[in-house]
């Protein structure tokens, strides 16, 4: 029986690289980005939570693309305006202690979508057994695939994107 794979649990932002799926296998993959005033709730992060602000993806390592950010919040680089991190410090300062991240890495999500996992978010599956060859071809249109579902989900559920995806 294959496992269900979903989001990690909450891990404070000063935590992030400790973070499950942020280790050795730290290929990216989707991201979550939220706000708690307390402690998040135990368990795996739900995409549709109202305290999440981003939803992302990333095709190389979560670490590599939360690094802007962090060295924008630490003042170490220009802010590009328009920018996530302008967004950011515009909604919210350089506070990063109510800052909270989730995961659902890459591999995960390769490994339901070529059967041997599932994920509820990700409904679509090749109609036969392909090699791996097939999924580096279409690694892309997954990552991408599941990151516009979440973000579709969560604005149905509240009626508009995550306050950092907005237009």
């Amino acid at each position: 029986m294959s496992q269900e794979m979903c989001f990690s649990s909450w891990c404070s932002w000063a935590n992030r690289n400790r973070v499950t799926g942020v280790g050795a296998k730290d290929t990216g993959g989707i991201y979550l980005w939220a706000r708690f005033d307390g402690e998040p709730a135990s368990g795996p992060a739900r995409c549709d939570d109202e305290n999440v602000i981003y939803i992302g993806i990333s095709d190389r390592t979560f670490k590599n693309r939360w690094y802007p950010l962090d060295r924008a919040l630490r003042n170490l680089m220009k802010v590009k305006p328009g920018s996530r991190s302008a967004r950011y410090i515009a909604l919210f300062g350089t506070d990063t202690l109510h800052l909270y991240v989730a995961v659902l890495p890459s591999y995960q999500l390769g490994q339901a979508f070529m059967g041997l996992g599932q994920c509820s978010l990700l409904d679509l599956k090749p109609t036969q057994w392909v090699s791996n060859n097939f999924l580096d071809e279409v690694y892309d249109l997954v990552l991408q695939y599941v990151e516009r579902r979440l973000l579709l989900m969560y604005a149905c559920s509240h009626g508009r994107r995550p306050s950092l995806n907005e237009k």
